[in-house]
């Protein structure tokens, strides 16, 4: 159960290894930031979309409560996401994908312009998706390694709601 909440965190993108025109995949190159690709920004502010979670979930916003850090893939190494998400995963991904970090209370985002394009979708519902878990974990108590299907059944809920009312996209 644990290794398949994993594999739905690390998203489609998390599933390939690539690997560069040396053939080195992007762990043995884990120090190097991503290459300056096309990225995208949020629309909305971190907080507007935390409210707006809360809301659809009908908790009351909690300003002692630590907002998540928000690092986005084209800032970071692949090495800081690792090192971030193991513990919780239980792993080492090959690609920087979006993930709540529990212990970090980080949220990392893909930034790439591309992937939402291909997908319809925007940057603002992944972080919707992610501030889910956050929600979950610091509002509700869950704990996401002992948790069961309906923690990302949620949160997938939370994003496709976001994503419909706010980013233009069914």
């Amino acid at each position: 159960m644990r290794k398949l909440i994993s594999l739905l965190f690390l998203g489609a993108a998390a599933c390939a290894a690539p690997t560069d025109e040396t053939g080195e995949t992007a762990t043995e190159s884990a120090a190097v930031i991503a290459p300056a690709a096309d990225v995208v920004r949020l629309r909305y502010e971190p907080q507007f979309v935390l409210e707006k979670v809360l809301e659809q979930k009908q908790r009351p916003f909690d300003a002692a409560k630590p907002f998540p850090a928000i690092k986005f893939a084209s800032e970071i190494t692949l090495t800081e996401f690792q090192d971030a998400i193991e513990t919780q995963w239980g792993f080492r991904p090959d690609v920087i994908t979006n993930a709540y970090s529990v212990v970090e209370n980080t949220i990392y985002l893909m930034d790439d312009a591309a992937y939402y394009s291909q997908h319809g979708r925007c940057i603002d519902d992944s972080l919707a998706h992610e501030i889910t878990h956050y929600v979950q974990v610091v509002y509700q108590g869950w704990t996401l390694e002992a948790a069961d299907d309906s923690i990302e059944v949620d949160a997938v809920y939370m994003q496709r709601w976001f994503r419909q009312e706010y980013c233009g996209a069914s």
